[in-house]
C-alpha cells in the first residue's frame, strides 16, 4: 500500500499524499431490483428490510355488506320504543344508559367513579339546547 501512496502534484490542494488505488466499487443489491425483500448491502453493510411496529387487521378478506344489510344488522330499537318498553317493565334501566355492545357496557360498570361521565343536570342540558347563553 506505501507505493500506491506518492506525493501530490502541485495543483491539488486538498492533501498533500493521495492514493492510486482504483475507486470503490459499488456492491449489487440482494434480492431483487428493489433491494427491499432479502436486505441489502450498502457500503459493506447489511441493511436488514423495515420490520412495521404496528400491525393493522385485514380488512380485505371480509365480505362487504350492502347498505340494507347493514342497518338490518345493526338495528338497535329506537329511543321511544325503548322508553314505552321501559314503562312497561321489560327493559331494565340500565339498558337506557348504556346502548352498546355488552363488551362496552361492562366496561363502563367496572371503571372507578373517577373515570366516568359525570352526570349532566337539567340545567346543563338546557343551556346546550338553547346554543349557549342568550
Amino acid at each position: 500500500l506505501l507505493s500506491d501512496i506518492t506525493q501530490a502534484p502541485p495543483h491539488a490542494t486538498h492533501s498533500r499524499y493521495f492514493c492510486r488505488s482504483p475507486a470503490p466499487r459499488k456492491l449489487p443489491l440482494l434480492g431483487g431490483h428493489d433491494g427491499q425483500q432479502d436486505g441489502f448491502r450498502h457500503q459493506g453493510r447489511a441493511v436488514k428490510p423495515h420490520a412495521p411496529l404496528i400491525k393493522f387487521p385485514n380488512r380485505r378478506d371480509k365480505p362487504k355488506l350492502s347498505a340494507s344489510d347493514t342497518l338490518r344488522s345493526a338495528a338497535l330499537p329506537s329511543h321511544s320504543s325503548v322508553i314505552s318498553q321501559h314503562s312497561k317493565g321489560n327493559l331494565s334501566p340500565n339498558l337506557l344508559m348504556h346502548q352498546g355492545p355488552p363488551d362496552t357496557a361492562e366496561l363502563i360498570k367496572s371503571l372507578p367513579q373517577k373515570y366516568r361521565r359525570k352526570p349532566m343536570s337539567q340545567e346543563e342540558m338546557e343551556f346546550i339546547q338553547r346554543g349557549g347563553p342568550e
